[in-house]
């Protein structure tokens, strides 16, 4: 099954192609196994490479024609897509339980089959065991360390991923029993972790909101309401000697730039201001604003520091 990942209508024919094949019966996953067995053996004594040579070798090694040879690779492989095609429920089955967690669904699924892959090559069916028992734990780690990695600004190790994710669980199920979440010490305990790393775990839980994020039905962004906390910003720049240097530059600015530098470093008010309230008071973009900036400060580099 030949599927394009893109966007949202990909997982509704994604989901009308699944149900096209049907789920595998007990009998179907032990002789689909033992084919996917025998392939992933052939692949490890030719050490991963399958071309022509190689098979040859490895059938004059096992006593057996190319023809046999190559049957069973032929086998396994369509046992192999049988499999996957089988299990695709389980997948996305299995991703839901992670939606909203900052990963489209539909990256979840795929990551899922990977993880599934990994199940298919590992699966023994002479234990005795059902394959959808043995993959779900495979397809779980694969789309858990997707979201521990894709779903924060920070990446988190993966067993700190799953602590904050398990505390984060614990918020949700209190938020929807009307109830509050329990005191430190016995959530630290059901955590499995200190107290002092609890608290830990909560400050990691929090989200991150970058100073670029706009808002919604606006253009502003947190960073253009952060003014400078510096009293003197010039001291920064340079030392007391370069500042005659900077003032000539700044005078030999266009009357824009001008003002535009000396309201954003605050140098005829008691404070800087943003980059949205300079360009107010020049009735100029703030994106103008920070060109006009960005040019000054490039002058004052070439000319002075």
């Amino acid at each position: 099954m030949d599927i394009i990942w893109g966007n949202r209508d990909d997982l509704k024919t994604f989901l009308k192609e699944i149900g096209k094949y049907p789920l595998l019966k007990p009998v179907e996953e032990i002789e689909l196994g033992r084919r996917v067995k025998r392939l992933t053996a052939i692949k490890d004594a030719c050490e991963g490479r399958l071309d022509k040579l190689d098979l040859q070798r490895y059938a004059e090694t096992h006593d057996l024609s190319m023809s046999e040879v190559e049957q069973a690779v032929r086998s396994g492989r369509a046992a192999k897509s049988r499999m996957i095609t089988g299990n695709l429920r389980l997948v996305i089955s299995i991703a839901k339980k992670f939606q909203h967690r900052g990963v489209e669904l539909l990256d979840l699924v795929q990551e899922g089959v990977l993880g599934l892959e990994k199940a298919i090559d590992r699966f023994d069916p002479d234990k005795g065991f059902r394959f959808s028992t043995f993959s779900y734990w495979w397809i779980r780690q694969a789309i858990a360390r997707l979201t521990a990695s894709n779903s924060r600004a920070m990446k988190l190790p993966i067993h700190i991923a799953g602590k904050v994710s398990k505390l984060e669980r614990l918020s949700v199920e209190a938020k929807a029993n009307d109830a509050v979440l329990p005191p430190f010490p016995q959530l630290a305990k059901e955590l499995e972790v200190s107290v002092a790393r609890l608290h830990d775990l909560i400050e990691c839980s929090k989200p991150c909101v970058s100073l670029d994020a706009k808002g919604c039905g606006s253009d502003s962004t947190p960073g253009d309401y952060l003014e400078s906390t510096n009293a003197d910003p010039l001291a920064l720049l340079c030392n007391q000697e370069d500042q005659d240097a900077i003032a000539d530059v700044v005078d030999s600015l266009p009357p824009q730039d001008r003002a535009v530098f000396i309201l954003r470093w605050g140098l005829a008010e008691e404070k800087p201001l943003s980059a949205a309230k300079t360009g107010e008071l020049l009735n100029i973009s703030k994106d103008e604003v920070r060109v006009r900036e960005a040019t000054t400060m490039r002058l004052i580099r070439e000319r002075v520091l």
